[in-house]
């Protein structure tokens, strides 16, 4: 049986703590995690550690999580290790061309198919651009963002139904099978890399939050893409007399009005609103300062406030 190297794992969020735990629980040598510092969270903005950090302490792994990799002991110390195999999932900072070079194999897992959706949100711009397949590449990281040569891909189908949040916890799954096979290869010094087409790349800019607010003069597909896509966070909002509305859930119909875009109003206990061309249905929303609501929770607050329809902005 084949040697397994020792891995240094840099990853930050949840889904990355989800798959170190995978590889702890396939008995990989983890030597190392490097995660980001603590930060303010929550209404008292008290200090909480990263999902990774908390996961690793749970694991009783060594972790680390400096503001800079390039402190001198810690420079020091990631050098040293040049015979591990770096894994790197959503790390959140651009690594420097010293520590790219430094160990065995240093891959990244990113989530998209590359060259299709490089750089912050790909799992957002995914669901937003109504795409019909996402999945997971894992690459070797250059200095270029996401644009090593790519060991290997699988892919996850996208049914028009599904958030972003459904489609990150399809990619736990996928992307734990997908690292392990990598590491594998690399172990056994089967792994061979194919370069990316450049004429398909295309990128996944962070979202703001301007943004994220929809407008009602978009098709109503786009309008839902642009819901899913952004569920569960930061969430899709509008404007209905001065106070943000977020809205998490939509569905497709083919109802249509002469109303004007933006407007929304209740028809056959349901809760709809109209865009460019036809109607989407709400079925999930959120008011500013409360939680989250069914359409019926909605109708029976707006009905309490005799309100017949809303003009969105």
């Amino acid at each position: 049986m084949t040697e397994k190297r020792k891995i240094v794992f840099f990853g930050t969020p949840e889904i990355a703590a989800d798959l170190l735990t995978e590889l702890a629980k396939q008995n990989y040598p983890i030597d190392l995690v490097v995660t980001q510092p603590d930060r303010p969270a929550g209404r008292g903005q008290k200090l909480r550690p990263s999902p990774v950090k908390t996961r690793a302490q749970e694991l009783d792994l060594s972790c680390i999580d400096p503001e800079k990799l390039s402190k001198t002991s810690i420079r020091e110390r990631l050098v040293s290790m040049k015979d591990a195999i770096f894994v790197v999932v959503a790390y959140g900072k651009i690594l420097k061309p010293w520590l790219i070079s430094a160990p065995h194999r240093i891959l990244n897992l990113h989530a998209s198919l590359l060259p299709r959706w490089r750089g912050a949100a790909p799992v957002h711009r995914s669901i937003m651009a109504g795409d019909t397949q996402s999945g997971v590449s894992i690459m070797k990281i250059v200095p270029e963002l996401d644009a090593g040569d790519v060991l290997l891909q699988k892919t996850i189908p996208i049914d028009h139904e599904m958030s972003t949040g459904d489609l990150f916890h399809k990619m736990t799954s996928v992307g734990a099978q997908a690292l392990i096979e990598a590491l594998d290869l690399v172990n056994e010094g089967k792994d061979q890399y194919q370069k990316q087409d450049p004429t398909q790349v295309c990128y996944a800019h962070k979202i703001s939050v301007a943004e994220a607010q929809i407008d009602w003069s978009r098709s109503a597909w786009e309008v839902h893409n642009h819901i899913r896509g952004l569920n569960p966070f930061p969430g899709a909002y509008t404007f209905a007399q001065n106070q943000r509305i977020k809205i998490f859930k939509s569905t497709l119909s083919e109802k249509k009005t002469s109303k004007p875009m933006g407007s929304l109003f209740i028809e056959d206990q349901k809760v709809w609103i109209q865009c460019q061309d036809q109607c989407v249905e709400i079925t999930q929303m959120q008011r500013e300062g409360k939680s989250r609501q069914s359409s019926s929770q909605f109708i029976t607050y707006l009905q309490s406030k005799h309100i017949e329809s809303w003009n969105l902005k």
